[in-house]
């Protein structure tokens, strides 16, 4: 069976036929349409245990076979006049949106339910916020996060403050930041991070090279990352999107990080003591975890060299 989709990552709709696997069911239109294999584990036993671990998927680019993250129900997605996602609906009653999203004049989207999105009048995401309009169900866990650019659309800062529920007479976000990493580019590389709360000290340094399309910082051309804190030099090694599929330590030739991709981007599975702090992964792009959707298989915003956000859900 397949999974279709009319373009990466924009699906209108997907349904559970069979207690054992999950299909998609889409409109036919005039946009061209892309497949996701998708297989059964060996020895599977069908059920309601089976549909959420017997899924596996490979993407375009040949990563390593991973784990698929399976709905328990379908999810039918709404489009509007300009093809953008209106809502997401109720499973068992397609007219009730259960997720909506709101975008701006400039269709950039500024609320979706979990956060509330604010751009600049060059259309670059400036800060972002939780959905929510009571502030008492706000918790210490709840971020801001704010980005700064430089005059080539390059994410120069990232500033990252918490609810403080002390804050004001109802609670306030925090005056002082918990996170505030500058980056420093060569061309459109990202080449240093550094930590604006300790004198701009270093953080990570990235080393990049010529990709198999003979570009600098072209496909596959991230080559290695020095975790300064740890002083450990890791290799990368890249798989067919360009995306970050295992980093090595070459002091010893483990592996530290290792990650599997869906088509859209989202992490599948990763693994090793320095998977969940590397910041570069899919197609290279800088790796936000602070945006955690609950409810959702995204769990993470990607911000690439040009400052485009892409959220792979």
């Amino acid at each position: 069976m397949s999974v279709s989709e009319r373009f990466p990552g924009y699906r209108t709709k997907r349904t559970k036929p069979g207690s054992n696997y999950i299909s998609a069911d889409l409109p036919t239109d005039n946009l061209d349409h892309q497949s996701q294999s998708l297989a059964t584990l060996p020895g599977a036993t069908p059920g309601p245990s089976a549909r959420q671990t017997s899924l596996w998927a490979s993407d375009a680019g040949h990563n390593d076979f991973g784990e698929f993250k399976v709905y328990d129900v379908a999810r039918p997605y709404v489009p509007n006049a300009l093809n953008l996602y209106a809502s997401i609906n109720d499973p068992n009653d397609p007219e009730t949106p259960t997720e909506s999203f709101t975008y701006d004049e400039d269709q950039n989207l500024i609320e979706d339910g979990s956060f509330e999105y604010t751009y600049d009048a060059e259309n670059r995401l400036v800060e972002v916020v939780p959905a929510e309009d009571d502030p008492n169900n706000l918790t210490a866990d709840d971020k801001k996060l704010v980005f700064t650019y430089d005059y080539l659309n390059r994410r120069v800062r990232k500033v990252v403050y918490a609810w403080d529920p002390n804050e004001g007479e109802s609670g306030d976000w925090s005056s002082t930041a918990e996170l505030d990493l500058r980056f420093i580019y060569h061309e459109r590389l990202l080449l240093l991070e550094l930590d604006g709360l300790d004198s701009n000290a270093k953080v990570r340094k990235h080393v990049w090279g010529p990709g198999t399309d003979g570009r600098l910082g072209g496909l596959n051309s991230l080559l290695g990352i020095r975790d300064i804190d740890s002083s450990t030099n890791y290799v990368c090694f890249n798989n067919g999107t360009g995306s970050v599929a295992q980093l090595l330590d070459r002091s010893d030739g483990s592996v530290d990080a290792a990650y599997v991709y869906d088509t859209r981007g989202d992490t599948v599975r990763n693994t090793g003591p320095y998977a969940a702090d590397n910041p570069l992964r899919y197609q290279a792009m800088y790796f936000d975890a602070e945006f955690d959707f609950a409810g959702t298989d995204c769990d993470g915003l990607y911000c690439s060299a040009d400052a485009d956000m892409y959220l792979p859900d």
